[in-house]
């Protein structure tokens, strides 16, 4: 979630392509093979409106029907 709300610059609880410039740059020097770093976020736009919501975000990183209640719960 902290990610995703330091990515969300204009705090629409959408990431736009503008907003994910910088993520996408760092991927790309993280992951391997390249293939995927360049396919994550795409990959991440399930309904393809080209931006990710809050909920497209949490299902990319496995965390889908998990409410961020939960998630703070069980961190501790």
């Amino acid at each position: 979630m902290w990610k995703f709300n330091q990515l969300d610059t204009n705090a629409d609880y959408f990431l736009e392509w503008s907003e994910l410039h910088g993520f996408l740059r760092m991927s790309k020097k993280a992951i391997h093979p390249k293939k995927c770093s360049k396919t994550f976020v795409g990959y991440c736009d399930e309904n393809q409106d080209q931006r990710i919501s809050r909920n497209e975000w949490y299902a990319c990183f496995g965390v889908q029907g998990t409410s961020i209640w939960q998630i703070r719960r069980e961190s501790f």
